[in-house]
């Protein structure tokens, strides 16, 4: 019952000795056990955990997250019913196409302490890399999710028949598209800005 909307998503395709610069230890990191034996990983960032963990304790998100976190097993199997649920819903809203076969099959595994010994575990050639950025409970606090998902091969996209090497699928799937909105602007005098409280409306 945690109020979650994805903010921003970027996609990208990695070669497995290039996942390193995408991670870090300072975020929960976690073993995704796939299907055939395919392994990926998802990483949580500390505000979405702290929001989990919050939620399905106190039930309610009482603030900011600490800019450090020192993760545990406890709170790695806090964020598994979150994951498995995702990846449920992705793959209802993927039915019919061809990208359904990333997310299929995926649960919860474990916790990795860091980034060298998770990379050492994925044997894949080519990952999908998703960043997410969430905004928890309606503005409360901002959190970001990774998935690392191996690329599936021709064959097990049906494509068997198919040459090998770059597609432009595969091309669009490492492509960027930013967009930034800007909803209004308003003239506060630096006064009035300074002397805000927690609550008041601006006009």
């Amino acid at each position: 019952d945690l109020p979650l909307a994805v903010m921003g998503a970027k996609q990208a395709l990695c070669p497995q000795g290039g996942l390193n610069g995408y991670l870090a230890d300072d975020q929960l990191l976690i073993v995704l056990d796939g299907p055939n034996g395919r392994i990926g990983a998802a990483s949580l960032d500390a505000a979405l955990v702290t929001a989990l963990i919050q939620k399905q304790t106190i039930g309610q998100l009482m603030g900011k997250a600490p800019s450090e976190r020192n993760y545990t097993p406890t709170d790695a199997a806090m964020t598994a019913e979150f994951l498995e649920k995702s990846f449920s819903k992705v793959q209802a809203l993927l039915q019919g196409e061809k990208d359904q076969l990333v997310f299929s099959g995926y649960r919860y595994g474990a916790q990795i302490e860091d980034v060298r010994s998770l990379i050492l575990g994925m044997e894949g050639e080519d990952y999908r890399l998703i960043t997410l950025t969430v905004d928890l409970a309606v503005g409360a606090m901002q959190g970001e999710l990774k998935l690392i998902l191996p690329e599936p091969t021709p064959e097990e996209l049906g494509l068997s028949g198919a040459k090998s090497g770059p597609t432009l699928a595969g091309g669009m799937g490492a492509m960027r598209a930013e967009l930034s909105a800007i909803l209004c602007k308003v003239r506060v005098p630096l006064n009035e800005f300074s002397a805000l409280r927690v609550g008041e409306v601006l006009p």
